[in-house]
């Protein structure tokens, strides 16, 4: 397959890597790539490195060197007004890519209903130089329904190790939510409206771990928006996805990001540990419809089947003031 691939990449503040980056993309094996570079409100000269390689590549090469404050969200859609491709991905400017990445997701779009194709990736550590291998999803390598692969879900679905059908945006006027942080959890709802799904168990995307990133420079409020996203995914879910399918699925997303996730980023330091962000996320939760019961597998109850915003805030101080996790996911967990 030969068909046109825009790959849109966000440049932020990532002067240092930036190149690795593109020159990783310009090596791949399938060469019928077009490369969006979108400034993401950077201030440092990664605008003259987009420069230099619009001047060296302008066949393969498009930039947007504007400036922004609607976080990365805005520059997606921004990348997305110029891309011209059948097919759509999205690189962070400071990962790289394997030389095979595109070479081997692309084929699977020879399946006219696949709309949607996912690699695993690694976690590489700039600190000590090492890189985290993720346990591998259970799943073989293979063309799924989206109801039923697994975990994948919530748990392998990012903007940045996959590649779209194009026509999968235009179907749903599809948007990255702007202005916040953790907008590429509205990656879930084009998981969700695809037709089928392709999953290479193979780490093809290396994403970078490092001390300017985004989520380690974000302040404890920034980190929050994750609530905001939540609630605009849900009110995208209810009014474009079949929920009757997809309301078991969307609920353990629910508890994996209001309670597991935030939880996971207090004990790291990256969100404040008081009672007014857990009401919220226990308020969301509920607003959203979420539904917690001691049956369901793969999760400590609450302790009690809730139903009600007073009794999901009471089970969650009485929780906090005994030093226990809200919610735990046994991430052995398969897919």
């Amino acid at each position: 397959m030969n068909r046109r691939l825009s790959v849109i990449v966000l440049c932020r503040n990532m002067k240092v890597f930036l190149s690795e980056c593109i020159d990783s993309i310009l090596n791949q094996r399938h060469d019928n790539l077009e490369i969006v570079l979108i400034n993401d409100s950077t201030n440092d000269p990664a605008i003259e490195i987009m420069e230099d390689y619009l001047h060296r590549y302008p066949e393969r090469i498009i930039i947007d060197i504007r400036d922004s404050d609607l976080l990365p969200g805005g520059a997606r859609n921004r990348g997305l007004s110029l891309a011209s491709g059948e097919f759509v991905t999205f690189v962070d400017g400071d990962d790289w890519l394997d030389a095979s990445m595109y070479h081997t997701l692309m084929p699977y779009f020879e399946n006219d209903e696949v709309d949607m194709v996912i690699s695993d990736f690694n976690e590489c550590v700039v600190e000590n130089g090492m890189t985290i291998s993720r346990p591998r999803s259970s799943l073989p390598e293979g063309i799924y329904t989206p109801i039923n692969s697994g975990r994948l879900f919530n748990k392998a679905s990012y903007a940045w190790n996959s590649i779209f059908r194009r026509s999968l945006f235009d179907s749903i006027a599809f948007r990255f939510p702007e202005g916040l942080l953790y907008e590429d959890l509205a990656v879930h709802l084009l998981f969700a409206k695809s037709r089928k799904i392709a999953y290479i168990p193979l780490a093809l995307y290396q994403h970078r771990k490092h001390a300017k990133e985004i989520t380690n420079i974000a302040s404890s409020n920034q980190h929050c928006m994750i609530i905001e996203v939540v609630e605009w995914l849900t009110n995208e879910f209810s009014h474009k996805v079949d929920m009757t399918i997809w309301s078991n699925k969307f609920n353990e997303l629910l508890i994996y990001f209001l309670f597991q996730h935030i939880h996971s980023l207090m004990l790291r330091g990256y969100v404040d540990m008081n009672e007014g962000i857990l009401n919220s996320c226990a308020e969301t939760f509920v607003n959203c419809g979420g539904v917690l019961h001691q049956d369901m597998p793969g999760y400590q109850r609450l302790s009690l089947q809730l139903e009600s915003p007073i009794d999901v805030l009471m089970e969650l101080k009485r929780l906090k003031k005994l030093g226990k996790e809200v919610v735990y996911v046994n991430d052995s967990e398969e897919l």
